[in-house]
């Protein structure tokens, strides 16, 4: 079945997630994604200038002191393979983007939440560091992104509804105006 752009609708919605969580939101579309995805990008590059500005994003800072290790080798570190610790740092690299991302467009697709409160029973207001926190949690962030990403998704496995055509073949041509003649 081909895919209907009208099957998706972009106004918020309940959505329920793991732990009784019930988020109010509607999908992205492609302008969010690509503001988010921006966003993400200076939130990196100034992550590199500073390892602390991941802290506004929730991101613990136990977690950045330790776990990221996104500088130079401490002294006494095993670590031997130059190779392998660049691999780690960029693998590091992409899954901050992405999270980051995701807590961007959660400010931008997300009115409410439900059900979502602190080690005092309140319930937390959203802000970047409640979000970023939320999506730390096991299951939350892959739930929030197959919402969110859902009409992008289904665009991908739908494809534009063109079959391909082969390189050099010509068939493109046929389904292109012709060159205006003078």
């Amino acid at each position: 079945m081909p895919f209907k752009p009208t099957e998706f609708s972009f106004e918020d919605r309940a959505v329920e997630f793991p732990h009784g969580v019930v988020l109010t939101m509607r999908p992205a579309n492609s302008i969010d994604v690509d503001q988010a995805q921006a966003e993400s990008s200076r939130a990196i590059r100034e992550m590199i200038l500073s390892r602390n500005a991941l802290t506004i994003y929730g991101v613990p800072q136990s977690l950045i002191d330790h776990d990221l290790r996104l500088g130079p080798e401490e002294e006494g570190d095993d670590e031997t393979d130059e190779e392998q610790f660049v691999a780690d740092r960029f693998r590091n690299f992409l899954g901050l983007s992405s999270f980051i991302a995701s807590v961007l467009l959660f400010e931008q697709l997300v009115t409410q939440w439900e059900n979502v409160a602190g080690e005092d029973d309140e319930p937390l207001a959203i802000n970047r560091t409640t979000i970023g926190r939320f999506l730390l949690h096991p299951d939350m962030k892959k739930k929030f992104d197959s919402v969110a990403y859902s009409v992008q998704f289904a665009v991908r496995e739908e494809g534009n509804g063109s079959a391909v055509s082969q390189p050099g073949s010509g068939e493109a041509e046929d389904d292109t105006a012709k060159a205006a003649k003078s």
